[in-house]
């Protein structure tokens, strides 16, 4: 899903998704927000909830940890400049789903 979601969005999208780099988190809170965040107004069915967020970003975790062998350590740029880690563990994506929590436990109690 989040690989047919970058082929939409164009071959930058997709090659960072294969290619990890400092905007893929933003490709992976990006796919998540059109399927879940009930401000997304161009969406025509109502939006899933947190824990279908959560299960998204689960299922992105476990394909950059087994299938793209990149662990689980926190996404980070290194003294080389290149980027390691899962990108689901970086702290854009961590900001991302706290916020998404707080705003869909605010709006269905």
């Amino acid at each position: 899903m989040l690989r047919s979601f970058a082929e939409e969005q164009g071959e930058e999208a997709t090659r960072l998704i294969d290619f990890p780099g400092q905007e893929t988190p933003s490709i992976i809170c990006k796919w998540i927000f059109t399927k879940c965040d009930s401000m997304h107004k161009s969406s025509e069915k109502a939006p899933f909830t947190f824990s279908h967020a959560s299960k998204m970003r689960a299922a992105a975790t476990w394909w950059y940890r087994y299938e793209r062998q990149m662990g689980l350590d926190r996404f980070q740029r290194g003294s080389d400049g290149k980027w390691s880690g899962n990108p689901t563990k970086s702290y854009q994506m961590t900001a991302y789903m706290k916020s998404l929590e707080r705003r869909k436990v605010r709006r269905y109690p």
